[in-house]
Parts: C-alpha cells; structure tokens; sequence
C-alpha cells in the first residue's frame, strides 16, 4: 500500500468499526484506542505485499489478538496482586519470603540465560519478552521455524534443569 492516502481512507473508514470490537473484547476506552492504534501501525508496512481484499481481515486479527494480549496482562496481574494481598494478610513476613523467592528465581533464570549462545539467548528473549512468533524471530534472523523452535527447546530444558537442581 504505497499510497499513503489509501492508507489514510483504510484507517478513517474502520478505525471505529474496529474500536467497537475491541471494546467488545476489552471494556477499557482507553486501552482499545491504543490497541488499534498499535494494530494500524503494525499493519501499515504489511499492507503493500496484501491483497486489498484481505487487509480489513488481517486488521480484525491484530486486533483480536492485542485484545487477548492485554486480557492474559491483566488476569496476570490481578492474579499477582490477588496472591500478594493473601500472603500480606495472613503473615507480613510471608510476603518477604514470596518476594525473596521470586528473586532468587529470576536470578538464577538470568545466570542460566548468560550461559546460553548469543544466538538461543537473543531468540528466547525475542518470543518471550518481546512475545514475537516463531515465524516472525526466524523471518527476523534468516532462519527456518523449526530452528527457533530447536533453540527455544534447548534454552527451556536448561531452564527446567538448573531449577530443579536448586529445588533439590
């Protein structure tokens, strides 16, 4: 879509239509502006290598998904803070050792990642942190989808072993 003003016409003719089914999914004002925003912006560079026909579609989809990105954040949240309310109530000192343990879990992740090739540390970082597709990291780095997955086996089975070992 060279055409910056088509794009423009894209965006003025749906941005509503998919706010509402944000909305629908999301029930913040707020966040579904910033997610179609986000999906606009990250279908503009896609748009010339799609037919017209199929790029109202491809918006609905990255809409649909943030939408049920920003859901799994926030039960996320409302779940930490859910566990941090009980453990504060039944026993202030309680809290420290969740905190303490949450701290000594993420460190020993961080040890095992240093450990890890550059290349397997930058994917596991891209697909977890940066929640990328595998398809998108291996279009990233020139490589094949099941190369991601391989490296992302790999980093996960040391993951899962250095932890059982500090458990035991």
């Amino acid at each position: 879509m060279n055409d910056k003003k088509a794009f423009e016409q894209l965006f003025r003719d749906n941005y509503a239509r998919l706010y509402q089914f944000a909305n629908r999914m999301v029930n913040d004002p707020e966040a579904c502006r910033d997610i179609v925003s986000e999906a606009f912006a990250q279908a503009y560079p896609k748009m010339d290598a799609m037919e017209d026909s199929r790029r109202l579609a491809f918006l609905y989809t990255l809409v649909r998904n943030k939408c049920v990105d920003h859901v799994r954040h926030e039960v996320a949240q409302q779940k930490y803070a859910s566990l941090m309310e009980r453990a504060y109530a039944e026993d202030p000192d309680e809290l420290s050792a969740i905190i303490s343990e949450q701290d000594e879990l993420l460190k020993q992740a961080g040890e095992v990642m240093q450990e890890m090739t550059p290349k397997t540390r930058l994917i596991l970082e891209r697909c977890y942190l940066q929640r990328k597709k595998y398809r998108e990291v291996a279009e990233e780095l020139g490589i094949s989808n099941s190369a991601v997955r391989k490296h992302i086996v790999a980093a996960l089975k040391k993951l899962r072993e250095r932890m059982a070992k500090k458990s035991e």
